[in-house]
């Protein structure tokens, strides 16, 4: 009998990496809510409190200066029959406007007292959920990025096993034979020449930044290009790597190839130069000449480019019709997803 491993559902796997996905969304919305509730106390006390409460204490010692005055003046002068008049109103009046500033100097007292204790809840919130917070944003992506790994592996070893080897065993379970997988694995991976390029040729391959910055904007027909369109899914996993990233203007240059158009093998570098991308054709002839698109026009025809446009500048893009390849600025290969 031979031997080889047990593969259960792979649909479980696929369906508990989506659950991730969507706890991850789950805990970043509730970390942004917390954030804004703190946010919002913290300019209440500021702006709103310690403003209002600021300017009546101002407003307060000017109307205790102007009763102050008025009890001054009743107690200098006579009346016509050359006595001096009663000065209780005034005496009221300045007492009632002491109490007042007594009470705004208090107001502001408390708001002061009240956001040093704030201060202190949220200093002690933040350490708190630091970790958690770290893990939502480095560990999940990480973790979706080798359970999307596995997925494609057992599905390739799976499905490529002999017929002869692939009976199930109980209801559930499928036995491959190990020494026949890893041979059919090496050679689909060799039928897969589509994949392999020189991520550090095509940054050599570039033109001078002058020719890129001065390209001309594209003025004919809609833009379509020809590659892979990228999956859900592989959206998914890209959509975890930019969260809290910001989306491109719609009025942002795209530099594009005008030999991408029509390839079916892209990439998609963010250039350092002015922080634009550029849209090349992997198999590009020498002295390509470029035009440049805006986002929105871009994303109108390729919506499902929107997440990768979000990548940190030096990043570059691969798309072809094995997977989508991402590579960061030190040509280190950041993520790969199959199609």
């Amino acid at each position: 009998m031979p031997t080889g491993a047990r593969v259960g559902s792979i649909d479980a796997v696929k369906e508990f990496r989506i659950e991730l996905a969507k706890f991850q969304e789950s805990a970043n919305l509730a970390l942004g809510d917390a954030d804004s509730e703190i946010n919002r106390i913290c300019s209440w006390l500021e702006r709103d409190q310690m403003s209002y409460w600021s300017a009546q204490i101002r407003k307060r010692q000017d109307l205790l200066a102007r009763a102050e005055d008025a009890l001054r003046y009743k107690k200098l002068f006579k009346d016509a029959t050359g006595r001096r008049p009663s000065c209780v109103e005034e005496q009221k009046a300045v007492d009632a406007a002491k109490r007042s500033l007594a009470e705004a100097m208090e107001k502001l007292k408390n708001v002061q007292g009240w956001l040093r204790r704030v201060q202190r809840e949220i200093s002690l919130y933040h350490g708190g959920v630091s970790r958690f917070s770290g893990d939502v944003a480095q560990l999940i992506p990480s973790a979706m990025v080798q359970l999307g790994n596995y997925i494609e592996k057992l599905e390739k070893y799976v499905g490529i096993g002999p017929a002869s080897l692939s009976e199930p065993v109980g209801e559930a379970d499928t036995v491959i034979g190990a020494e026949s997988t890893a041979g059919s694995m090496a050679r689909a991976v060799g039928e897969m020449p589509e994949a392999e390029f020189d991520v550090e040729k095509i940054r050599a391959s570039l033109p001078p930044e002058e020719q890129l910055i001065a390209a001309k904007p594209r003025g004919h027909g809609p833009l379509s290009l020809a590659c892979p369109i990228i999956g859900e899914n592989q959206q998914l996993t890209i959509e975890t790597m930019v969260r809290g990233l910001d989306a491109v203007a719609d009025d942002q240059r795209i530099l594009l190839a005008n030999s991408a158009e029509l390839a079916v093998r892209v990439y998609l570098l963010h250039l350092n130069l002015p922080r634009m991308w550029l849209i090349g054709a992997l198999e590009a002839e020498a002295g390509a000449s470029y035009n440049t698109v805006s986002a929105g026009e871009l994303l109108k025809g390729r919506p499902d480019l929107a997440e990768i446009l979000k990548l940190p500048s030096g990043t570059l893009v691969a798309i072809v019709p094995a997977g989508v390849t991402i590579y960061d600025g030190e040509n280190r290969l950041v993520l790969s997803l199959p199609n």
